[in-house]
């Protein structure tokens, strides 16, 4: 029935919301020696040349381009050159923080049980994985894709050809290349030994912490105190693959290498200064903002395109309340004193008679604890 279908799409719009807090809570408190990895697959890019018969045009295989990221083997080699090439620009990073969507790929018994070794090969313990809602899933990867296309496009309109992964790596690498992005031909060498390993309703679970004893597991994020999966419980793979990458021919490809300073701030600080900065209340909102945030629901606008794409990236986003209830007020209000019952304090509602000035005649509600 369609009534049905529309309150299986309002848990999905909750469970959407609920999930995407665990990013904003992890960026906001982000100490500076960690880093949040977020991982994708972009779509194939179809070989092409400048001037093609239409022989060449049919039965083309694209080629597969990662963002950060079809196999799981290929994920868990890929990160794990990902953590190894942080390390070696930034060796004070210490900790990492994962995020993905729900393909089968990432959300998988063999990728989750290879990260404790990705930890000790790259030097960089993992600290936790989270998964978005199905359908759900786009992310900051997208963003960086449609960059990219537009400056390999233009190396193919300058009478140039795009065959292989060689040729595409040379065109993402022209013109200055794309700032921050490195790009790499890459070749998985696979494990001799693969081993099976599996993992308990893992498609139940999408948040994963690990811990000294295991790892914790959460249905939904910071819903509950999870349950806590012992390591001897758990088939973890004895090795993994990984990646040989060839070296880029392109004396471009250090230009679009973004340098990492040598004192930063924690991504904590620069968020608080931008949301203090670039985002005014309604009651300041005179002045005329020219980008609005393309988020569904969202109602934050500001008047520089960088602090649109830096409040797109951190996802703090300002949700405006349609309506609220009074079951919703009751539904608060119990539970605020449900947390007040250990100190024994309650809260009531007096009505504080006031002499109306000439311009104000509203009645003051002030809460009192008693």
């Amino acid at each position: 029935m369609s009534t049905d279908a529309i309150e299986a799409w309002k848990c999905h719009q909750l469970r959407t919301v609920n999930q995407d807090l665990s990013r904003q809570e992890l960026l906001q408190d982000l100490p500076a020696n960690s880093v949040y990895i977020l991982t994708d697959w972009a779509m194939k890019w179809l070989p092409e040349k400048y001037v093609e018969s239409q022989e060449d045009f049919f039965a083309k295989r694209g080629l597969s381009w990662h963002i950060s990221v079809v196999d799981n083997e290929s994920v868990v080699a890929i990160l794990q050159d990902v953590l190894t090439r942080v390390k070696a620009d930034d060796p004070s990073t210490e900790y990492a923080y994962c995020r993905a969507n729900n393909a089968g790929c990432y959300h998988s018994a063999g990728t989750i049980l290879s990260l404790p070794m990705i930890s000790e090969k790259a030097k960089i313990k993992i600290l936790r994985i989270d998964f978005s809602d199905p359908q759900a899933g786009k992310s900051a990867c997208g963003r960086y894709a449609a960059v990219i296309k537009p400056n390999v496009r233009r190396y193919l309109n300058e009478k140039h050809n795009i065959m292989n992964a060689a040729e595409f790596v040379e065109a993402l690498h022209s013109y200055e290349g794309v700032k921050g992005v490195q790009s790499y031909e890459c070749s998985l060498i696979r494990n001799p030994k693969p081993t099976k390993v599996t993992f308990p309703k893992i498609t139940f679970v999408n948040n994963f912490g690990f811990e000294h004893d295991g790892i914790r597991v959460h249905r939904a994020w910071n819903v509950g105190v999870g349950k806590l999966l012992k390591w001897p419980l758990l088939d973890t793979p004895k090795a993994i693959g990984h990646l040989q990458c060839q070296p880029c021919s392109s004396k471009l490809q250090l230009s679009s290498i973004t340098t990492v300073p040598k004192e930063r701030k924690s991504l904590s600080d620069r968020s608080s200064i931008t949301m203090t900065t670039t985002v005014e209340p309604a009651v300041q909102a005179s002045r005329s903002k020219l980008y609005d945030c393309p988020e569904e629901e969202c109602v934050a606008s500001f008047i520089r395109y960088g602090n649109l794409t830096q409040h797109l990236c951190t996802g703090k986003h300002r949700r405006r309340i349609e309506r609220s209830s009074m079951r919703d007020m009751g539904m608060t209000m119990y539970h605020s004193k449900l947390e007040n019952t250990g100190v024994r304090s309650m809260i009531s509602l007096q009505l504080e008679e006031t002499t109306p000035d000439d311009d104000d005649d509203t009645i003051r509600i002030t809460p009192d604890r008693e």
